[in-house]
């Protein structure tokens, strides 16, 4: 139940609108169709949460693991075309930092001032 909180919150976030009783709807048909884009994001989100579990088991936290869930996430939603479970669309580490880093994220300290 942890699970589908957490994905019910999250995507809120993001601007879904799913209240947890729709959450907890295995039945597409009993969602409003105005809702139904809304309830799949979330169902896609508590599959992707699930699945990553399982697979902590065999597999160790990669960007593998990040692409599989990523393309559990993206299936039949909004934006699915959008490099489905492509490891390009999963930044992670110091590839999803800003390059050049922003001036504030340098380290100054006063022997690189003295040089």
């Amino acid at each position: 139940m942890h699970v589908v909180k957490e994905a019910q919150t999250s995507s809120r976030i993001e601007g879904t609108q799913t209240e947890m009783d729709e959450v907890l709807e295995e039945d597409p048909k009993e969602i409003s169709p105005e809702k139904r884009d809304d309830w799949k994001e979330v169902r896609n989100y508590v599959e992707a949460m699930n699945r990553s579990i399982q697979r902590l088991q065999t597999l160790p936290l990669s960007n593998r693991l990040l692409c599989e869930a990523h393309a559990t996430l993206m299936q039949g939603a909004r934006g699915e075309k959008r490099r489905l479970g492509n490891s390009d669309a999963v930044k992670t580490g110091p590839a999803a930092l800003p390059w050049p880093m922003p001036f504030s994220s340098h380290r100054i300290t006063m022997t690189s001032l003295a040089s």
